[in-house]
């Protein structure tokens, strides 16, 4: 499991990776897959700023 911030940014993209399962932490973060973090991060072209949504 990854730890993202609850920005706009992670929303954003969430939704362009189509990532439906996921939990939200009473801090304002939010928990997804390594597998859904994964496809993310090798979908982006500029992986840094993936990587600078964990949490």
């Amino acid at each position: 499991m990854v730890e993202l911030k609850e920005t706009i940014d992670t929303w954003n993209m969430m939704q362009k990776y189509n990532v439906q399962d996921f939990q939200i932490t009473f801090n304002h973060s939010i928990i997804i897959s390594q597998a859904d973090y994964n496809r993310m991060l090798e979908g982006a072209k500029n992986k840094q700023y993936i990587k600078n949504l964990k949490k």
